[in-house]
C-alpha cells in the first residue's frame, strides 16, 4: 500500500512567499498606517491643548446654570 506523498505547508517556496508578504507588509504598509495615527494624535493634541486655553470654564459659572424643579 502507497502513500501519497506528504508535503508541508512550510516548505522552500511557501516560506519565501511568506517573506516576501511580510516584508512588503512591515516596509511599505505599516509605516504608512503609523504616519497615519501620529498625524490624528497630533492632531487631537492641538485640538485638546487649544481648547483648554481658549475655552472657559463653564462648570462654576453660576449664571449659566439651568435648574428643573419637579412638581
Amino acid at each position: 500500500m502507497d502513500l501519497p506523498n506528504y508535503t508541508s505547508f512550510l516548505n522552500a517556496d511557501n516560506m519565501s512567499e511568506f517573506w516576501k508578504v511580510l516584508k512588503w507588509l512591515m516596509f511599505y504598509v505599516a509605516p504608512i498606517i503609523m504616519i497615519w495615527f501620529a498625524l490624528q494624535s497630533v492632531g487631537e493634541f492641538i485640538y485638546s491643548l487649544k481648547n483648554s486655553v481658549t475655552e472657559k470654564d463653564e462648570d462654576f459659572d453660576e449664571d449659566n446654570d439651568v435648574y428643573y424643579y419637579k412638581d
